[in-house]
């Protein structure tokens, strides 16, 4: 059987991903914004009786780029100069794609044609005559269909075309045989592009999406899903029941049903999330967000580019270090990073809905200063590490369209799916290991205590002063740094014994948005950047959630819950205050002693 490696090139916004899911019958993600493929995906297929090693590359706009992302195709193309290059052009802007085509023609690349049909015709005519011209295979059509048809082209054409060492035709003929009709430019940008309505339309949109998510539909539904995990589990239990199993009865009960049970009540909550910023993805309208808000972002150290970074980390905060690698300035890049942790992932989510429903009666007002304590300390933060000056910012404004809805639907499942085999292994290992421990009994200090109680009360010293002294809360929070989602199972197998106050619970919660991300998070964060940015990233997040609940806890107990987060505000203002001037005053005295040097 034949072997042969095809590389898809071209511009970010392309359809490059889209081709690689149809004929590889993958599930990379997509967007309708550049950036969004950061590395090299590769795939093997056969198709008649032919093997092919289909690779996907990051955007690339020309050859002399140096942007991270795009150097990753530049290396990958010059390192593979015998593999054949699909290029990739959409017709909605195919006048800006077609220079790269040129440059790399020039550079006497194997190259092969495909022309992505988005938003935009082109006549079959002009196709036949520039297939003619260039003498190299060409296909036009739609890259999300007819993947025989694309395969059959790939085998039949691509791979047995020869190499063309430079054409003599150049950008201005192509685009003049081509006959490209302009695009004319859409209203609803006026309201989305406004400097004022474009923000309060932002703040709507993300509002009606966490309200249909989480109390409306979501919340609906996902009291439904886990009545029926309940009555799963029940009939499971009532079948072990008949062989006096009692040990395996209390396991089921306690770590399947409610550990695993805790993560999965919420799956609803979360597929209706992940569906609605996709749809915000696909439509177009995330890029117009980071060119609306990369003033605002400048202040912070950031640029309209980070966006695309934190709606990412909003579903995994490891997807999202790698997401800024479409960032170009490093400094900029690693702000990102910092500020992910404060958005938090996806999995945090499931745990705030928990806590409200589980542990306090009414949580709504007490979200809202939460959220807008985490916002505060978040910007304060990235305002004080910030560098000089302002980060350039260019970015491609995709046309507004209408999303497929099977596309999002496919999305969507992939990333719950994903979501459960990452999780459902570790939870259960977790709720089992602690399920363990809360049965297994230790003669220490003098008495007969379970290796929890053992272990809580070693560790508990540490959490003593911010009131997180109680078991469940110890044993989640550590659990926690390996996977966010063993928050809640571990929880979960306590029960009603997790109740311990309204100052505490919020003290919880604020340590749990504040404090360090999981290891997968840090692991990524250090091959990325080095192990002493990952040791930064933990120690600093667990210094202001330490920090933080220590003053919310200390004035919460003493004037309320109210005056607890206005304390909060005021000695982050302080402690980012002086880190400031005294980091001021070494850089001064550094310059000094250099002069004198």
């Amino acid at each position: 059987m034949d072997k042969a490696e095809i590389l898809i090139v071209g511009n970010p916004n392309t359809g490059k991903t889209t081709l690689f899911n149809n004929i590889a019958k993958c599930n990379e993600k997509v967007a309708n914004y550049s950036g969004v493929t950061v590395k090299e995906t590769k795939k093997q297929i056969s198709f008649c009786n032919c093997r092919m090693d289909i690779v996907d590359l990051p955007g690339l706009y020309s050859t002399h780029s140096m942007g991270m992302d795009e150097s990753v195709t530049k290396s990958y193309i010059e390192k593979h100069k015998d593999a054949k290059i699909v290029y990739v052009v959409s017709t909605a802007d195919i006048e800006k794609n077609l220079h790269l085509f040129v440059e790399l023609i020039t550079a006497g690349y194997d190259l092969s044609l495909f022309v992505n049909e988005k938003d935009a015709k082109l006549e079959a005519d002009s196709i036949k005559i520039l297939k003619e011209r260039l003498g190299m295979p060409i296909y036009y059509g739609d890259a999300r269909k007819k993947r025989k048809d694309i395969l059959k082209w790939l085998v039949n054409q691509v791979l047995q075309s020869t190499r063309l060492g430079g054409v003599g035709i150049g950008y201005d003929e192509i685009v003049k045989l081509l006959k490209i009709v302009k695009i004319e430019s859409q209203k609803l940008d006026k309201l989305f592009l406004h400097p004022f309505v474009g923000k309060v339309l932002f703040f709507v949109i993300i509002g009606l999406i966490y309200y249909a998510s989480f109390l409306s539909v979501g919340g609906w539904l996902s009291g439904k899903v886990y009545g029926c995990w309940e009555v799963l589990c029940e009939y499971l239990i009532s079948i072990i029941a008949k062989y006096d199993r009692y040990l395996l009865i209390d396991f089921i009960q306690v770590a399947v049903l409610k550990g695993l049970g805790s993560v999965i009540s919420f799956l609803p909550q979360l597929f209706i999330m992940l569906f609605c910023m996709y749809v915000l993805e696909e439509s177009g309208y995330l890029p117009r967000v980071s060119y609306l808000f990369n003033i605002d972002l400048n202040e912070l150290g950031l640029n309209g580019k980070s966006v695309f970074g934190v709606s990412v980390g909003m579903g995994c905060t490891t997807s999202g270090i790698l997401a800024t690698r479409n960032i170009e300035n490093k400094r900029c890049r690693k702000q990102t990073c910092l500020l992910l942790p404060f958005v938090g992932c996806s999995a945090k989510l499931p745990i705030l809905l928990y806590l409200s429903a589980n542990l306090l009666v009414d949580m709504g007002h007490i979200m809202i200063l939460i959220i807008v304590l985490v916002l505060y300390i978040a910007m304060v933060y990235m305002r004080t590490i910030r560098g000089e000056g302002r980060e350039y910012f260019i970015i491609e404004i995709p046309r507004l369209r209408m999303p497929d809805v099977k596309t999002l639907l496919k999305q969507s499942t992939t990333l719950i799916k994903d979501f459960l085999k990452r999780v459902v292994g570790t939870i259960l290992l977790v709720t089992t290991v602690v399920w363990l421990c809360m049965n297994i009994y230790v003669e220490a200090m003098g008495q007969t205590l379970t290796i929890i109680d053992l272990f809580t009360k070693i560790v508990g010293v540490f959490f003593a002063p911010i009131g997180l002294n109680n078991k469940a809360v110890v044993m989640s929070v550590i659990t926690g740094i390996i996977a966010k989602e063993n928050i809640i199972s571990t929880m979960a197998l306590y029960g009603e014994g997790v109740v311990f106050g309204v100052v505490p619970t919020i003290t919880f919660i604020i340590f749990i948005m504040l404090y360090s991300p999981c290891l997968p998070a840090l692991r990524c964060a250090g091959a990325e950047f080095g192990r002493k940015f990952a040791l930064r990233l933990f120690v600093v997040q667990m210094l202001f959630a330490y920090g933080v609940s220590f003053v919310f806890y200390t004035f919460g107990a003493m004037f309320g819950v109210v005056l607890g987060f206005v304390f909060c505000i005021v000695f982050i203002s302080l402690a980012m205050a002086t880190i400031k001037i005294f980091s001021k005053s070494c850089k001064i005295n550094c310059v000094k002693c250099f002069s004198k040097a």
